[in-house]
């Protein structure tokens, strides 16, 4: 009996042994069919200038534009051709995976200002429905024990392929996930992945504690309720100090200053002591940092804030002139991964998105919360337009594309209120490319200017087969954009002549020598405006997701995130499901409301137009009174903080 108990469970071991086996190439089975996207392949200098002279035009002045057209001959006819020659040789050389990917990362590593407030994006999760956990230590055991289980599944390379329809995207992006940190450095940051990271961090009220929850293998070492009880024990312990004790101690605050002085104050600290250098050490290879907030926020509002830089909270203590108490001393913006707890369960995920795309996170976030909705708030001034006059399928019924409907309707809405165009960024996935991540989409045309212009002269008459052309040309933008035909092709050739210009890219390449002079094409008037992004915009098409957003990339634009999903409705005791938009909205110069006023507008006049109507809607009060110029406000920093923090150095 013992002999056939024993085979049986050699046979067993076998069978889950080559199961194992099967499953561990399954998350980058993948990888090695899907296509790379290469400039002498993808995109031509010839069709990349036309392209960008299509995307400039509505945004320049005759003279403007026509100083840029000798620009971009000149270009094409002297600079051009030899520095895209060298962008395919750099593109053969080992180890170079995607033509842009190097480029887009030092875009945002060399980024000097806070990415606490001009990078990291966030979503805040729906409560809980499970009474049982939502308090703060249950909420907060449920989010890291599930994070660990989708970690798990992500180092043994058993998490399933992500898939656009029937098309492989690449997963490289998930191995970056976990136990990876971004390290200030001057100039330039550094991005460390450890592989073989097996514990937790967690933050609470400052303090820094840490605890190994994998083991060698990679199994969990750690069960639920040790884990729960573990969570209570650094809670209650943090309660203990005080006030003067947490700020001496919050050197996560310093994350969230300019990039700068961050690393200035990370290589004081680190040299202070060798202690000091370890514990910097067990930050950056955590798998996450769990802070616990000992704040509760009662609106999407407030817990938005909580998301995107913790609150700041400053009180006087025995005298002394203010001591900041907030949340904001409670993170470590550097993680690829931030789970936020408060007190009253309120959660978000906070995540630094130099290696990382939304897309990535936007997995994690569906797999870990899949008993929950999302919802993706914005930055700073943030307005929500629930849009249920009417849908996608009224949209198909014209057979137009929904995405583009939306697009045309924010630039047609913002020249309701400015009187003029301004640059529209839409990302645009590359996702099915070998390493790809986005594609710059600059969805203005000569079709939807018009399109803007003759709604603002008052005339519907015209406007349905305008509305129709500016569709199309969206379409052929976004379309090109996707298979790796954008104008990134012509920021690479920027970056390959700056490098070349420092010296410091390669001596195989361009020469220690190197004279290379940035073509004047990348110092005009257009490339200026193409690289200001005034509305910025995404579309999230995830059913999980109740709102999306982010925050605008300049001081005086707009961050576009938008849904077009199901929503059940009751009419006349007939149950339908009627699909409508969903908006969040977000800048920095309080214009949200009057430009989500005009949005509104501008799509009931669409439906006017397309349905035969010749006179527009009379504007909605919440337009206000017309304006020209933009107001703008400082941007937000966390420098202000600092202050509090000098005694720890």
């Amino acid at each position: 009996m013992a002999d056939i108990e024993s085979t049986m469970d050699k046979k067993l071991q076998a069978a889950q042994d080559a199961l194992k086996k099967e499953l561990n190439g399954q998350m980058l089975g993948n990888e090695a069919a899907l296509p790379r996207v290469s400039p002498d392949i993808w995109r031509q200098l010839e069709e990349s200038i036309s392209d960008f002279l299509r995307a400039a035009k509505p945004l320049l002045s005759p003279a403007e534009f026509e100083e840029t057209q000798h620009l971009a001959k000149q270009f094409l006819q002297e600079e051009g051709p030899v520095i895209h020659d060298k962008l395919l040789e750099y593109d053969a050389m080992p180890g170079i995976n995607s033509y842009i990917e190097n480029f887009w990362e030092d875009a945002y590593l060399t980024q000097r200002s806070s990415i606490a407030i001009n990078t990291n994006p966030f979503f805040v999760l729906e409560d809980d429905p499970t009474p049982s956990r939502t308090s703060q230590i249950a909420r907060a055991t449920t989010l890291v024990w599930s994070s660990l289980k989708f970690c798990q599944g992500v180092r043994a390379g058993e998490l399933e392929p992500d898939m656009f329809r029937t098309t492989p995207l690449c997963m490289r992006q998930y191995l970056r996930l976990f136990g990876t940190c971004r390290i200030p450095r001057a100039a330039r940051d550094d991005v460390r992945t450890c592989a073989e990271a097996r514990h937790i961090v967690v933050m609470c009220r400052g303090h820094i504690y840490w605890f190994n929850v994998l083991d060698g293998s990679g199994r969990l070492c750690i069960s639920e309720s040790i884990l729960r009880e573990t969570l209570r024990s650094i809670r209650e312990d943090s309660i203990a100090f005080t006030p003067e004790q947490n700020i001496s101690n919050a050197v996560g605050i310093l994350t969230s200053t300019d990039r700068e002085t961050w690393a200035r104050c990370r290589e004081t600290i680190s040299s202070m002591s060798e202690h000091n250098e370890k514990s910097l050490r067990i930050v950056d290879e955590s798998l996450f940092v769990l802070c616990l907030d000992d704040n509760s926020p009662q609106s999407p509002a407030d817990m938005a804030k909580c998301a995107l830089h913790g609150t700041s909270v400053v009180e006087s203590f025995m005298g002394s002139s203010g001591m900041q108490v907030g949340t904001s001393i409670n993170r470590w913006y550097d993680k690829s991964l931030q789970l936020v707890v408060c007190q009253n369960g309120a959660a978000a995920i906070n995540f630094e998105h130099s290696v990382i795309d939304g897309y990535t996170v936007l997995r994690f976030a569906s797999d870990v919360f899949t008993e929950t909705i999302l919802r993706f708030a914005g930055k700073v001034d943030l307005q929500v337009l629930e849009f249920a006059n009417y849908g996608k399928n009224f949209i198909v019924d014209q057979r137009m594309s929904p995405d583009a409907y939306v697009q045309i309707a924010m630039q047609v809405a913002y020249y309701q209120l400015y009187k003029e165009t301004a640059c529209t960024y839409e990302t645009l996935m590359t996702k099915k490319f070998f390493h790809g991540r986005t594609e710059a989409g600059f969805v203005v045309t000569e079709e939807s200017t018009r399109l803007a212009e003759s709604f603002d002269r008052n005339s519907l008459e015209v406007s349905k087969e305008l509305l129709k052309k500016a569709l199309d040309a969206h379409v052929k933008v976004v379309k090109l954009g996707s298979e790796g035909r954008g104008i990134r092709h012509l920021y690479a050739l920027k970056c390959l002549s700056e490098r070349g210009r420092a010296a410091w890219w390669s001596p195989r390449l361009l020469g220690a020598t190197s004279t290379v002079t940035l073509p004047d094409l990348f110092k005009g008037v257009a490339w200026k405006k193409l690289n200001r992004h005034v509305i910025s915009s995404s579309n999230c098409g995830n059913p999980a997701l109740r709102l999306f957003g982010f925050g605008p990339v300049c001081e005086d634009g707009f961050g576009f995130g938008y849904i077009i999903k199901d929503d059940n409705m009751q009419i006349l005791l007939l149950t339908f499901f009627i699909l409508r938009f969903q908006f969040c909205v977000s800048s920095f110069n309080r214009q949200t409301s009057r430009l989500i006023a005009a949005l509104e507008d501008t799509l009931l006049n669409f439906k006017r137009s397309l349905q035969g109507q010749t006179t527009l809607m009379p504007l909605s009060p919440a337009y206000g009174s017309m304006i020209t110029q933009k107001a703008t406000t400082s941007h937000p920093t966390s420098s202000a903080l600092l202050s509090s923090c000098h005694p720890f150095l």
